[in-house]
């Protein structure tokens, strides 16, 4: 008895020291971090909404009308496909979006550096005028 009473305290103890969050809100998304596990097809924090994906799929269902399980299973299998196909051309989207602004942010970045060694350049020329006029 006194083995399992000393095992109960040493699993609280160790349980006491866990990092996982305790929330689910921090860990429900997880499998979103790749899409590829993900228990849902709509994932809203992606923009994504459930309406457009059930109409995607009443349109599938309406032009195949499936007379059996396997074209059943065919529509969902072409409903996920051409649902993530969209999200990955969103992505695909954002990413090239988020390169140019990088670019573009970093074209500014290098003009702001060119200008303020001009700057420094004319200020350094200024300073030494200056001073060679009160000698």
């Amino acid at each position: 008895m006194t083995i399992s009473k000393k095992r109960s305290e040493a699993s609280k103890r160790n349980g006491a020291k866990s990092k996982r969050p305790n929330e689910t809100g921090k860990t429900k998304l997880n499998a979103v971090a790749d899409g590829l596990f993900a228990t849902s097809m709509v994932i809203e924090s992606l923009g994504e909404k459930r309406e457009d994906f059930e109409a995607l799929e009443l349109q599938f269902r309406s032009g195949i009308q499936p007379a059996n399980g396997f074209e059943e299973n065919l529509i969902h299998d072409l409903v996920a496909s051409c649902w993530k196909k969209r999200r990955l051309e969103r992505v695909e989207t954002a990413e090239i979006q988020r390169a140019l602004l990088e670019i573009k942010l970093g074209e500014d970045m290098s003009r702001q550096a060119e200008l303020s060694a001009l700057i420094s350049s004319f200020e350094l020329l200024l300073g030494q005028r200056s001073s060679a006029q009160l000698r």
